[in-house]
């Protein structure tokens, strides 16, 4: 975190405020020692989504059973609606960042 901070502040003049958790081609990564590290740092953090399933302290799990929203995964392979939005009562280290490119069956929808 101290080394992206720097990155982002020297050309920018700006620490930055918020975190994201990211991952790799296959689910998210997070962390309960970043998450905490993060919430010491940041005013909030986002948890990018990449499919339905996230990496948690080294253990891939659904990521609808990670953050709490019930329902079964949706046909294009990501998780429920309902943990793919922000609400009005959000977990603020856990804010849903969606990947929209993979969760499109193919480029023509994204197009239209």
């Amino acid at each position: 975190m101290d080394t992206n901070d720097s990155l982002l502040e020297e050309p920018l003049g700006l620490r930055p405020q918020y975190f994201t958790f990211t991952g790799n081609s296959t689910s998210t990564t997070w962390s309960t020692v970043a998450d905490m590290e993060a919430q010491r740092r940041y005013k909030l953090g986002r948890l990018w989504i990449i499919g339905n399933r996230c990496e948690i302290d080294g253990t891939v799990e659904r990521y609808a059973d990670f953050v709490g929203a019930t329902g079964d995964d949706e046909a294009d392979g990501g998780p429920p609606h309902a943990a793919r939005y922000i609400t009005r009562e959000p977990p603020l280290f856990r804010l849903p960042s969606m990947e929209l490119g993979r969760s499109l069956y193919e480029p023509e929808a994204f197009r239209q």
